[in-house]
C-alpha cells in the first residue's frame, strides 16, 4: 500500500484506483488499517492486491479535512475516505465491511444471521462506542500529540460513560473469544482500534477482565502487531520532524 502526503486542492478524478484518504494517528482510519492488514494475511493474493492501494495522508492538525476540495469527498470534513471508481464512500465502518466485502475476507460472514450480528456491533460502536471513547482520545491523546490542549473538563465525564460502556463489552464477551462468538468480524477489529492508544493515556482495563483478554487475544495476532509498528513509525517520525524544526 503506498503513502503519500494528499494536496487537496487537486480534485479528484475517478477511476479504477482505490484510495484511502486517512491519516496514521487516529482511531477511525486505524479500523481500515487492521482490517487491510487482517486481510493481507488472510490471503496471499489479497496481499498482492493491496500494494495498489494508494493510502493519503490528510494533515489534520492543518485541518486540510476541513477545505474546500477535501468537502467534496466528503461533506462532514472527516476521514477516512474511500474512493474506488466512481464510489465515493465515507463511514469508516461502512469503507470496512467494503473492504471485508470486495475482498471476500471471513471478516464479514456469509449467513444473514451472522451479517445482522456484526452490523449491530458496528452500528452500537458508532453511537455508543466512538461517541466516547473517541472524545477520550480526542481530548487526552491526538491534541497534546499536535501541540494543542484537550478540554480537560470533559476528562471525568467522558471517563465515567466509558466505564459503563467497557463494562457492557466485558459482560458481553463473556464465555466468549469474540464479539460474534468464536469467529472474529469486522465488529472485533472497529471496536478495538481506540484501544490501541490506551495504555498512552493511562486507562487501566483490569476491571473488566473479559474485555482485557479478548484485546490480548488481538494483540498477539501479526496483523494487529504490524499496524503497531506502523504507528509507531509515525510516531517517531513526526516527534523527530518537530524536533528538527524547534531545533532549526
Amino acid at each position: 500500500m503506498a503513502q503519500t502526503h494528499t494536496n487537496t486542492s487537486s480534485v479528484f478524478q475517478p477511476s479504477n484506483q482505490m484510495t484511502i484518504y486517512t491519516h496514521p494517528l487516529t482511531h477511525n482510519p486505524i479500523k481500515l488499517q487492521l482490517v487491510m492488514s487482517y486481510i493481507a494475511h488472510e490471503s496471499e493474493r489479497a496481499r498482492q492486491q493491496m500494494h495498489d492501494i494508494q493510502l493519503e495522508t490528510v494533515a489534520l492538525n492543518q485541518l486540510e479535512h476541513k477545505q474546500k476540495d477535501f468537502l467534496q469527498l466528503n461533506p462532514n470534513g472527516k476521514i477516512p475516505v474511500l474512493v474506488h471508481g466512481d464510489l465515493i464512500l465515507w463511514e469508516s465502518n461502512a469503507i470496512a465491511q467494503y473492504l471485508a466485502n470486495y475482498f471476500g475476507s471471513r471478516l464479514w460472514p456469509y449467513g444473514a444471521d451472522q451479517q445482522a450480528s456484526v452490523l449491530r456491533w458496528l452500528l452500537w460502536e458508532t453511537g455508543c462506542w466512538d461517541t466516547v471513547a473517541g472524545n477520550i482520545l480526542l481530548n487526552e491523546f491526538y491534541l497534546p500529540f499536535w501541540g494543542y490542549p484537550g478540554d480537560a473538563t470533559r476528562k471525568d465525564k467522558n471517563r465515567k460513560i466509558f466505564k459503563t460502556r467497557a463494562a457492557l463489552l466485558n459482560q458481553q464477551l463473556q464465555g466468549k473469544a469474540y464479539l460474534n462468538a468464536e469467529e472474529m468480524s469486522l465488529a472485533d477489529l472497529c471496536i478495538a482500534a481506540p484501544l490501541m492508544h490506551f495504555d498512552a493515556i493511562d486507562i487501566n482495563l483490569s476491571a473488566y477482565p473479559a474485555l482485557q483478554d479478548w484485546l490480548t487475544r488481538l494483540k498477539h495476532q501479526p496483523w494487529w502487531q504490524q499496524v503497531v509498528q506502523e504507528l509507531q513509525v509515525f510516531q517517531n517520525t513526526y516527534t523527530t520532524t518537530e524536533a528538527s524544526q524547534l531545533i532549526s
